[in-house]
């Protein structure tokens, strides 16, 4: 049965209005807009299933035909993002265009969408361990540009964020506190894949939402890439190799400067930090970084088993003790350092607050009477 809904030259006018409010003629990078404007299409009104089969061939008819500066460019990116199976009439529609079009002077009126070709990748490497961004520039008729996705170290590699934007230029100068290094294109395929998959486990993850209105155009460019690179090995450290870095911290000054008490817990927090480090980021055992400091201060050392009041007490002092120390031995500059530093000083009324007893804490003895509880 045909499709008996708008006909092509009543539906087309609001779809290109919508698409120029999407990617004003004037924006810079419109093409990208374009592809992000069918997308959206793609998962609302031309989801699968939403429309028949002939709607899709009046559509893709009508585009080409049409007179619209736009069409051309509405069609390509239509058929880019449109993958199910009911698309297809529009999609050949589309084949037959650029077969029309190629080597002509109209050749791109459609901005080039759909010949897109990944050119070079970076990585912008965070020096205080937090993260990475992977950048990969992409050539395309009318509209080079850049995808992006960053990795977030404090939480295993998850992506936290992505976007499209210009390409990344050799004049680019480094950010304070970043050094970007080249990688190979199927290195970035890979570092990228990986990150996306565990933004895929870890739905409450930060982010996740921005990404959405960029995702389809990343995996499409991701798709493009080749295959075969690799993601880097997690740093591990051994018993024998986290007793060494503990005693290394313990013969310190920074260390030799805690009174008796703090002294007496600063190995154990030493230990737990390193653990917290290898085990629940991507990092050595010496990182240093505000976001670290926070994590672990907050989320990681207070539900550690076996810490009580006196090790809460005295994480403090053993902290800036640590940190110190470990920013002089990996040659953290002074404002990384002093950054880490300031990230303690916020968190140690958190630390410095006496621990809240439960019943099951006095059930065992474990707190005195008159203990706070919740």
């Amino acid at each position: 049965m045909a499709f008996t809904g708008p006909a092509p030259e009543r539906l087309l006018g609001p779809l290109l209005s919508m698409l120029r409010a999407t990617a004003p003629p004037e924006a810079p990078g419109r093409a990208v807009g374009i592809e992000v404007w069918a997308d959206r299409l793609a998962e609302t009104v031309y989801a699968e299933g939403a429309m028949p089969r002939d709607f899709y061939a009046e559509l893709g008819g009508g585009l080409a035909a049409s007179e619209d500066v736009d069409a051309p460019a509405a069609l390509a990116a239509l058929a880019v993002a449109l993958a199910h199976r009911d698309a297809e009439p529009l999609r050949a529609v589309h084949r037959d265009q650029v077969r029309a079009r190629r080597g002509t002077a109209d050749e791109d009126t459609d901005q080039g969408i759909g010949r897109a070709v990944p050119v070079r990748a970076r990585e912008i490497v965070a020096l205080n361990g937090d993260g990475v961004t992977v950048v990969v520039d992409v050539d395309q008729p009318t509209a080079p540009h850049s995808v992006s996705v960053h990795v977030d170290h404090n939480l295993m590699g998850v992506a936290t964020d992505a976007g499209a934007g210009p390409p990344w230029t050799d004049g680019h100068s480094d950010d304070e506190g970043t050094v970007v290094a080249e990688v190979s294109l199927a290195d970035a395929r890979a570092r990228i894949r990986h990150a996306l998959d565990m933004a895929g486990h870890s739905p409450g993850a930060p982010g996740a939402a921005e990404m959405d209105s960029v995702r389809a155009l990343v995996e499409r460019r991701l798709a493009l890439l080749p295959s075969g690179g690799g993601v880097p090995a997690r740093p591990t450290v051994t018993e024998e190799e986290m007793d060494d870095h503990v005693q290394a911290f313990l013969a310190s000054p920074e260390a030799g400067a805690l009174d008796d008490l703090d002294r007496a817990e600063a190995g154990w927090i030493a230990e737990l930090w390193i653990d917290h480090a290898v085990n629940d980021t991507i990092g050595g055992p010496l990182r240093v970084s505000p976001t670290l400091v926070e994590l672990f201060g907050i989320a990681s050392l207070p539900h550690s088993g076996g810490v009580d009041e006196a090790t809460l007490a005295a994480a403090p002092a053993v902290l800036d003790a640590w940190i110190r120390y470990a920013a002089r031995v990996t040659d953290v500059d002074d404002r990384g350092r002093d950054e880490a530093l300031a990230a303690l000083a916020t968190i140690t009324p958190h630390l410095a607050s006496p621990r809240r007893a439960t019943p099951l804490d006095r059930a065992l003895g474990g707190l005195p009477p008159d203990t706070p509880h919740p």
